[in-house]
């Protein structure tokens, strides 16, 4: 079960722009905590929270979307939000992906089919 401050940082991150850390600061955790939100979003109560805000169902329907729609491009960027606050996709630092291999899959065929959404 997701703690009170994981649920406030789940709050924060609409005014934050998805930013998990500046969430995270808003919500009371340490500017040092927040620097490896990895922690935050690694933990089994984050991720509960996040099955039940973004269910990876409903996030591979919108990829499956994406394929067949022009203007692709906001929910492209909305997805990759939601990847990365689940902690399904690593940051440009480099953080190990924990993708599943299904999600792997949509991307690579998104990322075939739009090759410009790579970033």
């Amino acid at each position: 079960m997701a703690t009170l401050r994981q649920k406030i940082v789940a709050s924060k991150l609409v005014e934050n722009g998805g930013n998990i850390g500046r969430a995270m600061i808003s919500a009371g955790y340490a500017p040092a905590t927040a620097k490896t939100p990895q922690k935050l979003t690694n933990s089994i109560g984050w991720q509960k929270l996040m099955d039940k805000f973004l269910p990876d169902k409903k996030l591979l329907q919108v990829h499956q979307e994406l394929l067949d729609n022009p203007d692709w491009r906001a929910r492209d960027s909305g997805l990759d939000k939601a990847y990365k606050i689940k902690g399904k996709l690593g940051n440009t630092q480099g953080e190990k992906e924990t993708v599943s291999q299904e999600i792997r899959e949509v991307i690579f065929r998104i990322r075939t089919i739009l090759p410009d959404s790579q970033g």
